[in-house]
């Protein structure tokens, strides 16, 4: 018995290979490609792609999304393009470790970029960051 079961898609498995029809089918962590007939194959939810893509989620090496996340940790614009894994911190810009000169500065620098975080949310080490990402 799996968690989810998503039937009849054209996976994309970013090996290259040409897409294939197959079930994916989750349980946990753990996702398992099902190939051929998929109706015996028991799941909580199950959803028919109905020849729709699958495919792993996408990663964004070069994201400028680091104080939107703080804001909306969700990220649902990311999310619907089928990105789930982004990279912080680009072209040398890092909001940590910093003084809270200097974070006021980059803020402002830096708002039309990467938007700007809650009012009255500041940090100073690289782990008050990551915590404030963990926490959202």
């Amino acid at each position: 018995m799996f968690d989810l079961l998503i039937k009849d898609g054209r996976v994309v498995d970013g090996t290259g290979q040409t897409w294939f029809r197959a079930g994916v089918a989750v349980s946990g962590d753990t996702v398992q490609i099902i190939r051929g007939d998929t109706s015996a194959v028991e799941a909580d939810k199950v959803i028919d792609a109905n020849g729709s893509v699958v495919c792993p989620g996408f990663i964004d090496m070069h994201s400028h999304s680091d104080l939107m996340l703080l804001n909306n940790p969700k990220h649902d614009a990311k999310l619907r393009q089928g990105v789930t894994t982004e990279a912080l911190g680009m072209d040398g810009l890092s909001y940590a470790p910093t003084s809270p000169v200097n974070l006021e500065y980059l803020l402002t620098y830096l708002a039309a970029v990467n938007g700007t975080p809650p009012p009255g949310v500041r940090w100073g080490t690289v782990k008050e960051f990551l915590d404030l990402l963990d926490n959202r």
